[in-house]
């Protein structure tokens, strides 16, 4: 059979089509998410161990591409799955939950990276620039003679 007959093999099957834009549009989603995985893995750790201001902005850079990368594919994701829920007769409640799915893995992807960089802010985990730096110095200082009590200065 030649590729050309295949080719009308499967474009009198709309049902067939459905099932691999379907299957498409799932794999792309992935790929998009995947890319989002490694930039935000390279961006943290960019932003960890990177000493410079350059690191910490070149962090900050690849967390900003792994946030397009997964709004752009959900965004993408959805509205593909919106176009064919006619064509592939998917009910309204699997299209919300598919939908309400792809949302949630936004939401969690964002809820984790906010309190992974909340925890590194707060155990000092990220470097501080200079005056940052010299400003916890003196505070440290002050503490040890006993002149700050807790968050209060005497």
């Amino acid at each position: 059979m030649s590729l050309q007959q295949q080719y009308e093999k499967v474009l009198r099957h709309p049902r067939r089509m459905t099932e691999i834009y379907a299957t498409a549009g799932c794999l792309s989603f992935l790929s998009w998410c995947r890319n989002c995985y490694i930039s935000t893995v390279a961006g943290v750790a960019m932003m960890t161990e990177g000493a410079s201001t350059f690191a910490q902005s070149a962090g900050l850079g690849a967390l900003m591409v792994a946030t397009m990368n997964l709004v752009w594919g959900t965004g993408c994701h959805v509205t593909n799955l919106v176009r064919l829920r006619n064509v592939s007769g998917m009910s309204s409640v699997t299209l919300f939950f598919h939908v309400a799915g792809s949302s949630l893995h936004c939401v969690l992807w964002a809820f984790v990276l906010l309190c992974y960089i909340g925890f590194l802010d707060e155990t000092g985990g990220l470097p501080r620039d200079d005056k940052t730096k010299q400003q916890v110095d003196v505070d440290s200082e002050k503490r040890k003679r006993g002149l700050i009590d807790g968050s209060r200065t005497v």
